[in-house]
């Protein structure tokens, strides 16, 4: 299983608040005010690399009859 992001970890714990009906978008909006919009696409993407690299590393460890 991935390591669970920081974004992740912020949205569960929202998403515990009461009143909070999506707490992924709260979290984004957060993130959006505090690094800006460039700034969590470059996060966005890096996160997205980091899971297919590990993905891959996972297949090529499979054993191939």
């Amino acid at each position: 299983m991935a390591k669970k992001s920081a974004f992740d970890a912020l949205a569960a714990k929202l998403g515990k608040r009461k009143g909070v009906s999506n707490p992924d978008a709260l979290a984004i909006y957060i993130g959006d005010k505090k690094y800006g919009k460039r700034d969590m696409a470059k996060k966005s993407d890096a996160s997205r690399e980091a899971d297919r690299a590990a993905r891959n590393k996972r297949l090529r460890k499979r054993k191939h009859h």
